[in-house]
Order: structure tokens, then C-alpha cells, then sequence
């Protein structure tokens, strides 16, 4: 399965977390399009579910329905913790309230990247 080429820039993310279906993970990177996270333990993901993120500046977006793109294992050289899996998603069906606040949250992690 060949991938397709990324519309936009990723942002990687330091501070946040998403609640998946199995657990907490921590966030990799994000974009408008979509998210990638790496989880402590294995996990089946179904191809499509809807996600929460929540950021330790108090930011929350909750519903976030997503289609799982890719799933890989990880070996413990990957990594300095014990991270087992990075899951890559694309946000699917987002209302306007959820695109906007998405964006927001872009902005806010770009800009304490600076």
C-alpha cells in the first residue's frame, strides 16, 4: 500500500496526550490532517474511533473522530522509554468548532516551539 504524500506541516507535540479506546498515549506529532502517538503497551486499534487530546496547558479537544493510517511496532532501541507502538491517524468528519480549535491548539504548540 503506497502512502500519499502529507498536505501539510507536522508540529511535534512535548506536552500533550490522547485517550484512545485502550488507554492513554503520548502525542508524536500533529497537523491539520491528523496526529501520530506511541503507546506504552501493544493495543488493537480498529481502523476508525474517536480520540480525545489534552494538552498540560489546559487545552482539551474531545470527540475526535480519526481512521487509522499506519501501525507500527516499536523494539526497546527505539526509544529511551519503554514505548511499544506509534499509531499514525487522519481526523475524519471534524465539525467547524473542532477544526477551529484544533488550529488553535497548532498555533499554540508552534509557538512554544519558538
Amino acid at each position: 500500500m503506497k502512502s500519499e504524500p502529507r498536505k501539510s506541516k507536522r508540529v511535534h507535540v512535548n506536552t500533550g496526550i490522547v485517550k484512545t479506546p485502550a488507554g492513554f498515549c503520548q502525542i508524536v506529532n500533529l497537523n491539520p490532517d491528523g496526529l501520530s502517538f506511541r503507546c506504552l503497551k501493544r493495543c488493537l486499534f480498529s481502523q476508525e474511533w474517536s480520540l480525545d487530546i489534552y494538552d498540560t496547558s489546559g487545552l482539551n479537544l474531545e470527540h475526535l473522530q480519526v481512521k487509522k493510517i499506519y501501525e507500527k511496532q516499536l523494539s526497546n532501541l527505539e526509544t529511551p522509554v519503554q514505548f511499544t507502538m506509534l499509531v499514525g491517524v487522519a481526523f475524519q468528519n471534524l465539525t467547524p468548532s473542532q477544526k477551529k480549535q484544533l488550529i488553535l491548539y497548532l498555533r499554540q504548540v508552534e509557538g512554544s516551539l519558538k
